[in-house]
């Protein structure tokens, strides 16, 4: 009986300690994934080159969605400088999806879409990390994170047909 009851003590001891175990994971968990974005993107929209409108910014996004109308073309760019050739847009695209790392800035793809459905992709030059994208219009864009959207649909501002986009790293993530 005494053996039985030093067993079950045991036992129980060592539920105890793996439910703790498991609480500190779970909390270190949800601390780490409630820690800030190092980076921050930013929109600026205009209208043949001209700025109109205001800066539009992020913090929580690592993706954006742009729907357009008309013949377009996507440049990519590091701090500002075009890196590699610039992409004309497939043929059947209305929108597009651009992904990035949120700890280097680097942007990595851009997955073209027609009304939401990708159909091709483009992988962006290294060092990437940020664009210039021109068309007939713009029509809206999405922040997203990891393909979730954040908030609804904004309207691009009336007569814009550029955005340039940016993502500035604010911190390192390592630290």
């Amino acid at each position: 009986m005494t053996k039985t009851i030093l067993i079950l003590a045991m036992a129980a001891a060592t539920l105890m300690a793996v439910l703790t175990i498991s609480q500190l994971t779970s909390t270190v968990n949800a601390q780490i994934s409630q820690e800030p974005s190092p980076s921050i993107a930013c929109l600026t929209f205009t209208k043949d080159g001209e700025t109109i409108g205001d800066r539009v910014c992020n913090k929580d996004a690592n993706d954006i969605h742009i729907a357009f109308r008309g013949k377009c073309e996507l440049q990519f760019t590091v701090d500002g400088e075009d890196a590699g050739k610039p992409i004309k847009c497939p043929k059947n695209a209305n929108d597009f999806l651009i992904i990035w790392d949120t700890r280097t800035g680097e942007i990595n793809v851009v997955k073209w879409t027609k009304n939401g459905k990708i159909f091709d992709l483009d992988p962006a030059p290294t060092g990437s990390n940020d664009f210039h994208f021109k068309a007939g219009r713009i029509v809206l864009y999405q922040w997203t994170n990891n393909g979730e959207v954040i908030g609804e649909p904004i309207p691009a501002p009336a007569g814009a047909n550029d955005v340039e986009f940016d993502v500035v790293v604010l911190y390192s993530g390592n630290t």
